[in-house]
């Protein structure tokens, strides 16, 4: 029984005592990537960034790639327009 509702309370549960919920939590991690690599890129110009993390430089990226950033993009100004409407 304890199986089950821990599987229960993984998918209604967020995350204890963030506030945010696990699609905020993602989205503002997959932001923070797309930022770490704008530094990378920056840290390198004008030269092709050497690879880190076992990551090489693109120069593209893929249309699933852009669809995620743009997601996660929305989630975390709903969130931030939400903390805005909250604290007024």
């Amino acid at each position: 029984m304890k199986m089950i509702q821990t599987l229960k309370n993984s998918f209604t549960t967020p995350l204890p005592n963030s506030g945010l919920t696990e699609i905020e939590r993602i989205a503002m991690g997959n932001l923070i990537k797309v930022v770490e690599e704008r530094l990378w890129i920056a840290a390198s110009h004008p030269k092709k960034p050497a690879p880190i993390d076992g990551r090489e430089f693109s120069t593209t990226l893929e249309e699933v790639d852009v669809d995620l950033i743009n997601k996660s993009i929305h989630v975390v100004k709903q969130l931030i327009n939400q903390n805005t409407d909250e604290s007024t």
